[in-house]
């Protein structure tokens, strides 16, 4: 395709363009928040074809997951699989799912083991089984 250019004619990225939108304030609050994370696949076009380049400038796959960068999406994978508060939101929407309810506080400790499964043993499948084996899950009430 056809190169975009800025008004001084060099070629520019995706990233950069999305960069210029940090300018005012009432797009940087919610840019500052997304653009970390969503910069970490600027390695992969709009339709997930892998790139070095756009427009014949070289790409730059770094981001943010909070306040720790990351290399690229493979990275950024890799440390959301590793975090306490993903592993958390995972073990609640797999219990939300299997249940067919949103959680009560009589299932904190449910959700805890769920999540503690999943940081022990890096295992989606270990924290399914603990989740199906659970009071929770086994001695639901019946439903009319």
């Amino acid at each position: 395709g056809v190169a975009e250019e800025e008004p001084g004619g060099e070629a520019v990225t995706t990233r950069e363009k999305i960069e210029l939108t940090h300018g005012t304030s009432e797009c940087a609050v919610c840019h500052d928040a997304i653009d970390g994370m969503g910069f970490s696949f600027e390695r992969y076009d709009a339709l997930g074809r892998f790139r070095t380049t756009e427009n014949g400038v070289e790409v730059d796959p770094t981001g943010r997951l909070r306040e720790r960068e990351v290399a690229d999406a493979v990275e950024l994978a890799e440390a959301l699989a590793d975090d306490a508060q993903v592993q958390r939101c995972v073990a609640t929407q797999w219990f939300r799912y299997a249940l067919g309810r949103s959680e009560a506080r009589a299932d904190a400790c449910t959700l805890q083991d769920l999540a503690d499964t999943l940081e022990e043993t890096d295992d989606p499948e270990e924290m399914l089984v603990r989740l199906v084996t659970s009071p929770a899950f086994r001695f639901r009430p019946e439903t009319p």
